[in-house]
């Protein structure tokens, strides 16, 4: 049987490795890297901005916006390029949605 609690500090290195697995599959660098960070700041009052926005910010930028891009290169973020951006609509999106609420 499936029971869904709030985390605690005893969880922190079972997260911290399904943290990894997943940012191991979509081939991102790990910004949380040690236990005693994720404990620190992924808990109670002084959760950090980081843990609370599940670690990564994605920022879209048009590939045409060289501007854009020299900016977020001069803070050395990391593009993403062979992700791809997907808009579902009409019958896509229908069977994207029935298929959410079937599950």
């Amino acid at each position: 049987m499936l029971n869904i609690r709030q985390a605690n500090l005893n969880d922190v290195p079972v997260l911290r490795s399904l943290i990894q697995e997943m940012a191991d599959y979509e081939r991102l660098p790990l910004l949380i890297t040690k236990k005693e960070v994720l404990a620190r700041d992924g808990f109670g009052s002084r959760q950090s901005s980081a843990t609370r926005g599940l670690l990564w910010n994605y920022v879209p930028v048009l590939d045409w916006n060289e501007m854009t891009i020299q900016f977020y290169k001069k803070m050395d973020a990391t593009f993403l390029d062979d992700w791809k951006t997907v808009c579902l609509k009409g019958d896509a999106l229908r069977i994207v949605a029935s298929a959410a609420r079937e599950s």
